[in-house]
Parts: C-alpha cells; sequence; structure tokens
C-alpha cells in the first residue's frame, strides 16, 4: 500500500517552514527592542548638553545621542574612516584623539571627500558641541565587504566606552576642518519589521509550493492506482 504523503519531502518542508518562522518570530521580537532603543536614543538627545567631565560614563546606555560641550586639544594626525554627509555623499571621517582636562578620547571631526587629504591637526585647540556616540562593532554585510568601522583599538590610551560626534566645530581656521556631519537618531533605522514579513512570505511562498508538489504528487498516486485496477 502506497503512503499516503511522501515522507523525506514533508519532513524536509516541516524543517525548512519552522527556521523560516523562527527567523521571522526573531525579527519581530528584535523590531520591538530596536524600538526601545530608539526611544531611549530620542529620551538622551532631548536632555540638556552637559560639560564631558559631567557625562555619566558608567551607564553606557546613557550614554549615546547624550549632547555634549567639549573643550579639548587634539593629540595626531587621526585615521579617516568611510562615511557619508548630511547630503547622503559618499566620502570619509576624520577620528582623532583629543585631550581635555581629565581624559582622552576619540572626536569623529566630521566628512571629507574621498580624495581630499585629511589636515593634520595636531596640537589645535578644539572647540565644539557634539554627541556622545559608543563604538559599534561592524555588521554581518560590513565584514563580509572588508568593510571595518573605528573602535577604541585605533586610538591606544583614550577612552574606551565612547567618542564623540561633532556636531559644531568653532575653530580659528574654519576652511582646513571637516564639514560636522553627525548621524541623527532619526537616521538609525529599524528595518526588522521589513525583514520580518520577507522571511513570513518565504514561508507562505514555500508552502504554497509544496502545497502544489503534493497535490501533483497525489494525482500521479491516483494515475497508478487506476492503471493497477484496470490491468488487473
Amino acid at each position: 500500500m502506497a503512503r499516503r504523503y511522501p515522507l523525506l519531502p514533508s519532513l524536509t518542508m516541516a524543517v525548512m517552514l519552522a527556521v523560516l518562522l523562527a527567523l521571522g518570530l526573531w525579527q519581530v521580537q528584535r523590531a520591538g527592542w530596536k524600538e526601545a532603543l530608539l526611544a531611549r536614543y530620542r529620551a538622551n538627545s532631548a536632555v540638556a548638553p552637559v560639560r564631558l567631565a559631567d557625562l555619566p560614563v558608567d551607564e553606557p546606555a546613557a550614554l549615546e545621542f547624550r549632547r555634549v560641550r567639549l573643550d579639548c586639544e587634539v593629540m595626531a594626525r587621526g585615521l579617516t574612516f568611510a562615511g557619508g554627509n548630511a547630503q547622503g555623499e559618499a566620502g570619509q571621517h576624520l577620528f582623532v584623539p583629543c585631550r581635555a582636562a581629565d581624559r582622552a578620547l576619540v572626536v569623529d571631526l566630521g566628512w571629507l571627500p574621498f580624495r581630499a587629504p585629511a589636515p593634520d591637526l595636531t596640537g589645535a585647540r578644539l572647540a565644539a558641541a557634539g554627541v556622545a556616540r559608543t563604538w559599534q562593532p561592524a555588521t554581518a554585510m560590513e565584514r563580509l565587504a572588508g568593510a571595518r568601522r573605528p573602535s577604541a583599538a585605533d586610538f591606544p590610551g583614550v577612552e574606551p566606552r565612547y567618542f564623540v560626534q561633532a556636531v559644531r566645530l568653532d575653530a580659528a581656521d574654519g576652511a582646513a576642518w571637516p564639514e560636522p556631519s553627525p548621524l541623527s537618531v532619526a537616521a538609525v533605522p529599524n528595518n526588522h519589521r521589513a525583514y520580518a514579513v520577507q522571511w513570513f512570505a518565504f514561508a507562505a511562498v514555500l508552502a504554497v509550493i509544496y502545497g502544489l508538489y503534493l497535490r501533483r504528487w497525489r494525482m500521479l498516486q491516483r494515475e497508478k492506482s487506476d492503471d493497477t485496477v484496470r490491468r488487473s
């Protein structure tokens, strides 16, 4: 007697559907997590600016997008990393180590075109308004593309928990400085619900394909059964 359904394809399909649905549910959970994170970022950015010395460094969650006032001396030439400006143009951001009264930290001075040489601002006095940003690891896609993000490890001896992204620079020679291009909270994406819809859509398409396969399989089984009856 023939099986009611093909066993191996059914098991394979069940596993694949379970994986796709699990990925979709995971992205729904990630969307909720990201919404809470963005709400905290917005709350942080609404707080009045503080002096760098008053930044609550013992609370990493309270650092991101806190507005700060900065007065420091540039310690070295700095490093450039790929990044865009407020108009969406590709280029590079100049990160420099800077010494304030009681600590050394990294400042993202802003954007330069790719071909523009990074100015050597060693020894320059920097007065700036900025936002505190925690170091973020590269995403999986960035690692696959060979791109990397700056980290405290690139600047030995600096504050390891955060850097300051300049919003406004007050410098004697404005023409020599990069264009401040801070990331706003509104520009931080939350695409997890869209990813969830994609995974659920893949699961639905797979279920339809399997339904068509089963329908065809049962038609063939009936044809074989009818042929056996006619031959007997």
